[in-house]
């Protein structure tokens, strides 16, 4: 029973790989792991900027009127 298990999975394996069925799957799931790749890389190179532009934000908003200065000591890290 076991040996037909294997020899059937394997003939699926098989029937999957020759079969274009599967090329839309395969192909859908390369493209969100590259553009999961891609979103990180760009993450990581403009971590520095947006924080910069955050940090400038919270600075704006936690002030106390529109034309007062923010206070210095406001860090994000």
């Amino acid at each position: 029973m076991r040996k037909f298990f294997q020899t059937r999975l394997k003939r699926h394996t098989l029937d999957f790989l020759v079969n274009e069925d599967g090329q839309a799957i395969v192909e859908y799931i390369l493209t969100v792991f590259l553009a999961v790749v891609f979103v990180g890389i760009l993450a990581s190179g403009f971590r520095a900027s947006i924080l910069k532009l955050w940090e400038l934000i919270a600075k704006e908003v936690s002030s106390a009127c529109i034309g007062c200065p923010a206070d210095p000591k406001i860090k994000l890290r």
